[in-house]
């Protein structure tokens, strides 16, 4: 079997195991890459997260499963992340070593909790309303709801339910592993959505490596926003998700005249929903 037979044999459940060891890798061996200048460094590093991150989702979410086998992987997944992040408070070198693996784990659980809710999908028409109110909400809470509010009290509570991005080189300083640090965060929501929208594509055959594509472009710009814009510090994420979802598989959509006035009323409402809470937020 020549390489290129060797590459496309590879499964599902193949590519998946290796995508989280390569995330890991990433998350483990950043800190201790010193790049120069600091941003390219920081820059690269987002790149290959998102690309890892995004193509891990997208290899869970390509498993052939069963309802009952997708809880109880979401279920096990969750456990042995729970477990990492205690390990990883026991002090700067546990951290180092267990946080990434907490991280993959974290994606992992993640992926299998959106590939139930798109069970709830029945057709690919429904998956437009869900992306729209998906990325209102995600806007909303990060701006004005409870995740931004949290952000500025204890941003340690949100850090603990996403998946940070290490910054290059901040444990080979002086400080070493102590010196540990994060430039952005990939948010529990942004990971289920994307599992979700994946594997909704997977069902309704819809084309996968452009969903990952148009995805990855719109997450990386979304990150560059922050990392390139140090006013920025806080920036959803699922919206960009969605554009980059929604831009791969348009074609896919087609409604009646009916339907169409009905998501217009639909998106007005939602509209003037989202304009009342932002106002009263600010009160």
């Amino acid at each position: 079997m020549n390489r290129k037979a060797a590459w496309h044999s590879l499964t599902a459940i193949d590519w998946t195991m290796i995508l989280a060891v390569t995330c890991y890798a990433v998350l483990g061996l950043t800190p201790f890459v010193t790049v120069k200048p600091p941003l390219l460094g920081t820059l690269t590093a987002s790149l290959l997260f998102a690309a890892v991150t995004l193509g891990l989702v997208a290899a869970a979410a390509q498993i052939a499963m069963q309802l009952w086998e997708e809880l109880c992987a979401a279920a096990g997944f969750g456990l042995c992340w729970q477990l990492m992040l205690q390990v990883g408070r026991q002090g700067p070198v546990e951290r180092a070593i267990a946080g990434p693996a907490a991280a993959v784990l974290f994606v992992l659980t993640c992926v299998f909790v959106g590939r139930f809710a798109a069970r709830m999908i029945r057709e690919p028409n429904l998956l437009l309303p869900v992306c729209v109110v998906a990325a209102i909400a995600d806007v909303y809470t990060v701006f004005w709801g409870p995740t931004g509010k949290v952000l500025e009290v204890a941003p340690q509570v949100v850090e603990k339910l996403a998946v940070s991005i290490p910054k290059m080189g901040s444990a080979s300083g002086p400080h070493g592993v102590a010196g540990l640090s994060f430039v952005a965060m990939m948010g529990l929501g942004d990971v289920i959505f994307a599992a979700l929208f994946f594997a909704a594509a997977v069902r309704f055959e819809l084309n996968v490596k452009r969903t990952f594509w148009g995805m990855l472009i719109a997450v990386i710009a979304g990150m560059a926003v922050v990392l390139l814009y140090p006013p920025v510090q806080m920036m959803p994420l699922l919206p960009f998700i969605v554009v980059g979802f929604l831009a791969a598989n348009y074609p896919a959509f087609s409604f009646t005249a009916q339907e169409r006035r009905s998501l217009l009323i639909a998106g007005i409402l939602i509209g003037v929903v989202a304009a009342v809470l932002i106002l009263v937020s600010r009160l």
